[in-house]
């Protein structure tokens, strides 16, 4: 089980409008339970936290189910093999797959949770009921985004990030470098935009676990590979690839 999806961590209402919904029902740190735009930073903290730890034992549940070892040919002469010897894909091949569609979600991750705060959605929930967050009654949208882009560690533009990564064929860590696009527009709809690539990224890369799962130990779940919609389907007992 994972515990480091946003969605853990931040309550939203169950309508078609989810994390837009500024009169949702909320639990969150700030004060008198306020969402402020500085609360995420504390969400992505703690997933963050728990992604560590899921890699790290996804790592060693890699290594020890791909190491080689010894057979003996003829009852005494040892040979060494791998476990995956003459199969396509390899696995690391599949183990690659399955970090760089843990890259593609991490470029989600910091285009969600470096813009966040600047989207005029914080803007409207803080000047008008129900929160009417004092700091920025009467402040034009302008100045809301000076001040996080001055003090809450916002972005814009394009920048680039180093994700490192378990490299199987070097048995040690890689980095990828990645494009991130923040952007320049930070309306309602970009931040939609954003919301559901990180949830559209984060199925791909978990569907990319299961598929490694499924091929190294025969293992089968309750969710099927995504489709070209990045729907999941139900699992009629048959394990899958998505070769």
């Amino acid at each position: 089980m994972y515990f480091f999806d946003l969605y853990d961590y931040y309550t939203y209402n169950s309508d078609e409008t989810t994390w837009y919904n500024t009169g949702r029902n909320y639990v969150g740190v700030g004060c008198a339970g306020f969402i402020k735009p500085n609360d995420f930073a504390d969400y992505g903290t703690t997933a963050d936290a728990t992604r560590d730890a899921f890699l790290k034992a996804l790592s060693e549940w890699f290594l020890a189910s791909s190491a080689s070892g010894n057979a003996y040919i003829d009852g005494f002469t040892p040979i060494n093999y791998r476990p995956d010897s003459g199969c396509t894909p390899t696995y690391n091949e599949i183990w690659v797959n399955c970090m760089y569609d843990y890259c593609d979600w991490q470029v989600s991750k910091y285009e969600l949770m470096g813009t966040i705060n600047l989207n005029r959605y914080y803007y409207n929930a803080f000047t008008n009921p129900p929160l009417n967050y004092p700091d920025f009654v009467g402040k034009t949208y302008e100045e809301f985004l000076d001040y996080m882009i001055t003090y809450e560690d916002s972005y814009t533009g394009v920048s680039t990030v180093n994700i490192s990564i378990y490299n199987p064929y070097t048995s040690s860590a890689s980095a990828i470098t990645k494009t991130v696009n923040f952007g320049t527009s930070f309306e309602i709809s970009d931040l939609k935009v954003k919301v559901n690539n990180y949830d559209n990224l984060m199925k791909k890369f978990m569907c990319s676990v299961k598929n490694m799962m499924a091929v190294i130990d025969g293992d089968t779940f309750d969710e099927l590979p995504y489709d070209n919609n990045l729907n999941f389907s139900p699992n009629n007992g048959e394990n899958y690839t998505i070769w």
